[in-house]
């Protein structure tokens, strides 16, 4: 057990409670999740995915090839869970990308919109009026749901700890009076190991520090109490053998894939497996995918703890939307 200090960001340990003096507060725990509350935040637009997962809680971790869509994703679930739920927010720690992107890509989302339109401009003819009403709305509602989301990046995050990151989040739900979170980490592998640090415990191999920082991930979590998201890379495969296809593909120690409470590997479909799904030749679906935008992937429930069913959710990606949606056949 613990208390938070009053200015807040760190937790000081009190005295540990015998099982008998706990077991009130569990049952009470228990009688929520009975009534039907929700054990994590909720995800309207994934909701075989909260389904699945009892909404996004603990340790998370989403592994993917490069360019599969793993940030859009990431972000698309954070983007999700404030919609949800009002009393929700979002911190995004961005160690990559800088949050102007981020912002761009929201719109998008929001707007269904791709990218290169929303950025380069209609032309001479100018947006739709359909274009303008949805950019509007998206604009709006971000406004909107942008109160409660923050966004930190190289800009005003120069230093990324788990202490700075706990004191962004409680400033942030101080700002927005929401009482849950989902922390997101992009990603893992970047996350910068204090140099003060690696001298003091003596961190030499990748190995060490792929270790502290999965442990680092472990302590945001315990001390903030909320729901963390990590994007994690993982290892190129053997030829023949498909990205992130197990656990065992993640990149650094296995304790990123052992102390996360939940393991998603998000696949892409190889040519093969999206004809069959658009029903044609492999040359006219990659023709027709691209010039409709989209690509076909596969999110694998790999590990979970408590209630957690795995298995694989169907999933289109709208790349130049930096959108996902359920399901493939529905959308023709």
């Amino acid at each position: 057990m613990s208390t938070r200090k009053p200015n807040g960001g760190e937790r000081v340990p009190t005295a540990p409670a015998t099982l008998a003096q706990e077991l009130a507060r569990h049952e009470e725990r228990l009688a929520a999740s009975r009534k039907g509350q929700r054990l994590g935040l909720a995800l309207t637009t994934m909701p075989k995915l909260e389904q699945a997962t009892g909404g996004l809680r603990g340790l998370m971790l989403l592994a993917a090839a490069p360019n599969v869509g793993k940030t859009a994703l990431a972000v698309q679930l954070g983007l999700d869970a404030v919609q949800s739920d009002p009393q929700a927010c979002f911190l995004f720690l961005s160690l990559e990308m800088p949050r102007s992107e981020i912002a761009t890509r929201l719109l998008c989302n929001l707007a269904r919109l791709d990218w290169s339109r929303l950025v380069m401009g209609p032309g001479p003819q100018g947006f739709s009026p359909e274009e303008q009403e949805a950019l509007a709305a998206a604009r709006g509602k971000l406004g909107e749901l942008g109160q409660r989301v923050m966004i930190l990046d190289a800009g005003n995050f120069a230093e990324p700890t788990v202490r700075g990151a706990l004191a962004s989040l409680e400033e942030l739900k101080a700002r927005s009076g929401c009482g849950r979170a989902l922390v997101l980490v992009d990603y893992l592998q970047v996350f910068p190991l204090p140099q003060e640090v690696r001298r003091e415990r003596g961190l030499r191999s990748d190995l060490d520090v792929d270790r502290w920082r999965i442990g680092a991930m472990k302590e945001l979590r315990d001390l903030s109490g909320e729901a963390v998201l990590l994007i994690s890379e993982v290892n190129k495969p053997e030829p023949g053998k498909i990205w992130a296809g197990s656990l065992e593909d993640i990149t650094g120690s296995a304790r990123g894939s052992y102390t996360p409470d939940m393991v998603f590997l998000l696949q892409a479909l190889n040519r093969e497996e999206s004809a069959q799904e658009l029903g044609g030749n492999p040359q006219e679906a990659r023709s027709t995918l691209k010039r409709l935008g989209m690509s076909f992937n596969r999110l694998v429930i790999a590990k979970g703890r408590d209630g957690v069913t795995r298995g694989s959710i169907d999933m289109t990606f709208f790349y130049r939307q930096a959108r996902f949606a359920q399901g493939f056949r529905h959308l023709f």
